[in-house]
């Protein structure tokens, strides 16, 4: 039981560690980059909504 409390927590941390360090690179991209981060945003949101709409299409 021991054993595994201590490797849930181990997981636990290198999530959180992970996390961490994904928020902080999104946030410098975001600051250095966020006309063209959220212009390419807008793009693939358009994207995503044609594609819906087309297989909408095709299954009625």
């Amino acid at each position: 039981m021991n054993r595994m409390m201590c490797s849930m927590m181990k997981g636990l941390g290198a999530g959180m560690v992970v996390g961490l360090a994904v928020g902080a690179a999104g946030s410098m991209m975001m600051n250095s980059n966020g006309r063209r981060f959220r212009k390419n945003g807008r793009r693939a949101a358009h994207a995503m909504e044609d594609l819906i709409g087309n297989v909408a299409g095709m299954i009625h």
